[in-house]
């Protein structure tokens, strides 16, 4: 006998689908910008202007000393107090007439000191043999600095102890 039959064929076909999914992610993402912050108060502005111009002969030998001084100082006057700013109470703290008048008597003493040293220099450590006396006289104005040949006149007076004479005759 022969019989009809149908067969079904089960199959499977590969297809691929695509579909646009969206999601919701966050990112944290900083930020900077400039925010501008003021703290205003009241101080006191204090500016001190100082100048000078001294001068003085010396007469025989001649010695001429001269300073000049022109300057300006600034400070505030204030007793405000912020801590996130930093602000604290300050004063000026500008120099006094009489700590300028000081500092400024220092200055010519110096100079002046300074040109009688050189004086003192030329009459008396400028010769090229010494006698006890001149040699003494040079070392006077600076022992560390007398020449060698009043130091030789020295070293052969007083021998060993001439390196002590430095304290000894200081001025």
């Amino acid at each position: 006998m022969l019989g009809t039959g149908c067969a079904t064929l089960r199959g499977r076909a590969d297809t691929t689908k695509y579909r646009t999914a969206y999601r919701d992610e966050t990112n944290p993402v900083t930020r900077y910008r400039d925010v501008p912050h003021s703290f205003s108060y009241e101080a006191t502005k204090r500016t001190g202007r100082y100048t000078s111009m001294l001068h003085v002969l010396v007469r025989a030998p001649d010695v001429d000393a001269q300073i000049e001084s022109d300057f300006a100082n600034e400070g505030f006057d204030h007793d405000v107090t912020f801590e996130p700013a930093g602000v604290v109470p300050q004063r000026a703290n500008l120099m006094t007439h009489a700590a300028f008048a000081l500092r400024e008597e220092v200055r010519l003493r110096d100079a002046l000191r300074s040109g009688l040293d050189e004086q003192y220099a030329k009459l008396y450590c400028s010769a090229s043999t010494y006698t006890l006396e001149q040699a003494a006289a040079c070392a006077y104005l600076d022992p560390k600095r007398t020449p060698p040949a009043a130091r030789a006149v020295l070293a052969a007076t007083f021998g060993q102890d001439e390196p002590y004479l430095a304290t000894v005759i200081a001025r």
